[in-house]
């Protein structure tokens, strides 16, 4: 009756739907339990296994990627940054964007430095700061450059360094002298890098720049640079070994190569860089100024071991360098041919050689920003054949000379040079102190640089230098001060200084190139000594979205001997990635246009005694280069044109320097 009862409470409809509602006789069976491994279980066990092992050998290969940047060689400490403006320092991709072809173009960016050149590259290219050769010295990788050769009287002939070699320039300039840092290129990578430029143009110009370097697994490492161009303007024959002119052509080769080890903190490497030239005769208006033809060469090649790094903790490296240089004598002169005088001996052939063993010790230690240190140089010198007596062996080594042996450069055969170094930088105050007994003329020089940032719109720089020379050498004492500021408004800045240079009283030598001037290997002209004053001023703002101007200019109160009383130097400079319409960096441009102008320049001009009696002074000029430069991806098309203003000017008097010219050409890189 249960079922009549519901029948009557529920409504209609659901009391319908119930009635249409079967009985379930579907017959319930119990579940068998089955013994079967748990698949998901595995599958999470085999997942996370592959996990683990896809995760460990991408810290393998991850590891492996790491390892290939291998430790780099150790390098030789410059000095802080003390200018008010930019500091004259460029890494390789720097130095190939300003469009120097040699050292003594990437110099001439630099205040108060004034480069001599008789030709285009085959050329002799001195330079001297302040009108003294003597204050540029050139250092590579903490080995001093000299230039024994008598044809140059200590004068560094700048053509004769490779730039394709160097991974870093460091100008230092200090009141007195300016030192020039150079870092040969290590290689880091063990994957091969490969760089090559060609380049041709007109006076038969033509040149070709190449580097190859990798590291190995071990640490080992291998690299090699080679260099080669030439100028044939009035060569009979276009290429080496042609018909000689008289307008300086000439070619040059030059090759380094290093090989090498470094692991953690030690190092250990040895590096070779040979050049050879040819020089025809450089014509000049008076026939003693005219260049002598030249054919040698020049090698230096150095090993070093060194210890740590000179940013932080203890460092320490000890480097033994030898220098050979010399003209190369034909065969049959060597063998006696057509030389004989009335009998069977041979015609004795003046032989300049010359060769310079040296060592040097250097030891710092760095803490917080601030890094002190000392060193250590010294000198042999040694040439074989035809000089005096007292010329022909070593003297014993004397640190402190007080008389020097009369050779064919006047320069002791031994020689020692300690020296120390303490330097800051702490941001808004940087400064180093620099000291050295200088045992190749026997003197003493202490430079001192200071640069504060008072404010973020004002600089100041102090620098200070003195020399001190031993009484018996003949040389007088130098006093040199600069005082410096700079003000600055977001990216422009502009900055002026003040320079004070003076002499004790006394008769002051001069190192001059004897090329450049007509005296022969006993000859040291001297002056009375002098003193004067400059002003600096240098201007580096933006002009119109990525095109700037930067410009300095130094004029003293008067012009002396190899220093003209005006220089100035104006680049106006388009330089950009337009990451805008190309994000991924796979273009760039440079362009330049360099103005130089140099007022006259006094040359001593003696007479048959060779005792000076007048000077010779060249004109004042306007040079001018423009250059183009395209990257896309890792090559790069450039294009210069020099002296644009087609000016005929001289920088040594009576030698006539190249009129317009182009040369233009193609650089990339890659790795292998």
């Amino acid at each position: 009756m249960a079922w009549f009862v519901v029948a009557l409470v529920l409504p209609r409809g659901v009391s319908a739907q119930i009635d249409t509602l079967q009985r379930d006789t579907t017959r319930r069976i119990a579940p068998v339990v089955v013994d079967t491994p748990p698949v998901m279980d595995s599958i999470t066990r085999d997942s996370l296994r592959a996990d683990s092992v896809r995760a460990e050998a991408i810290r393998k290969r991850a590891a492996r990627l790491a390892d290939t940047i291998k430790t780099a060689l150790v390098s030789y400490p410059t000095a802080p940054k003390t200018e008010v403006l930019r500091e004259r320092r460029w890494t390789r991709d720097e130095m190939m964007a300003t469009g120097a072809m040699n050292l003594a173009d990437l110099l001439d960016d630099v205040p108060g430095i004034t480069s001599f050149r008789t030709s285009w590259f085959p050329g002799v290219y001195a330079a001297a700061f302040q009108g003294d050769f003597r204050r540029m010295r050139v250092f590579m990788d903490g080995i001093e450059l000299d230039s024994p050769d008598p044809r140059n009287n200590s004068v560094l002939d700048l053509v004769e360094i490779s730039l394709a070699s160097l991974d870093e320039v460091v100008v230092e300039r200090s009141a007195g002298e300016v030192r020039v840092w150079l870092r040969t290129w290590t290689v880091t990578s063990v994957t091969p890098y490969t760089r090559t430029d060609v380049f041709t143009g007109d006076l038969n110009t033509n040149g070709f720049r190449g580097l190859f370097g990798r590291r190995f697994m071990n640490g080992a490492l291998f690299q090699l640079t080679m260099q080669q161009g030439e100028t044939a303007r009035q060569r009979g024959n276009v290429g080496f070994g042609g018909t000689r002119g008289e307008s300086g052509d000439g070619d040059l080769r030059q090759i380094t190569a290093r090989v090498g080890w470094a692991r953690g903190d030690l190092s250990v490497d040895g590096h070779i860089a040979t050049t050879s030239r040819t020089r025809d005769i450089t014509a000049a208006e008076s026939l003693s100024y005219a260049i002598p033809q030249y054919d040698g060469s020049r090698r230096d090649a150095y090993v070093r071991v060194g210890y740590g790094t000179p940013a932080r903790g203890w460092s320490a490296q000890g480097l033994l360098g030898t220098l050979r240089t010399g003209p190369r004598i034909p065969e049959d002169l060597l063998n006696g041919g057509g030389g004989t005088g009335g009998g069977d001996t041979a015609i004795v052939v003046p032989d300049s050689s010359t060769s310079v063993t040296q060592a040097v010790v250097h030891a710092g230690y760095s803490w917080e920003r601030t890094r002190i240190e000392g060193f250590t140089r010294w000198r042999s010198r040694a040439r074989p054949i035809n000089l005096p007596p007292e010329c022909s062996s070593l003297r014993p080594l004397n640190p402190f000379p007080t008389e020097l042996v009369r050779c064919l450069d006047d320069r002791p055969l031994a020689e020692l040079a300690p020296g120390f170094r303490v330097s800051t930088d702490r941001g808004w105050l940087a400064g180093s102190v620099y000291g050295e007994r200088l045992t190749l003329d026997s003197s003493s020089r202490v430079d001192a640089n200071l640069r504060l940032t008072l404010r973020s719109w004002l600089t100041v720089s102090l620098a200070h230098s003195a020399l001190d020379p031993d009484g018996t050498t003949g040389r007088v004492g130098e006093q040199t001060s600069r005082v410096e500021g700079a003000l600055r408004q977001g990216r422009s800045a502009v900055s002026a200084g003040f320079i004070r240079l003076a002499f004790a009283p006394g008769s002051r030598g001069l190192v001059i190139p004897r090329l450049l001037t007509p005296y022969d290997t006993s000859q040291t002209p001297s002056l009375p000594a002098f003193a004067g004053s400059g002003l600096t001023f240098a201007v580096e703002t933006p002009l119109y979205k990525d095109i700037r101007l930067e410009l300095h200019g130094l004029r003293w109160n008067e012009g002396r001997e190899f220093r003209p009383q005006t220089q100035l130097r104006a680049s106006f400079i388009l330089q950009s990635e337009w990451r805008n319409r190309f994000p991924k960096g796979h273009f760039s441009i440079n362009a330049r246009l360099i103005h130089e102008y140099r007022s006259g320049v006094a040359f001593l001009e003696p007479d048959l005694q060779g005792t000076v009696n007048a000077f010779r002074q060249t004109q004042p000029y306007n040079f001018g280069i423009a250059m183009l430069e395209i990257r896309i991806l890792r090559a790069t098309m450039f294009y210069q044109f020099r002296n644009v203003y087609g000016s005929a000017y001289t920088q040594v008097p009576g030698v006539p320097m190249p009129p317009p010219f182009q040369i233009y050409g193609v650089r990339w890189d890659w790795f292998n």
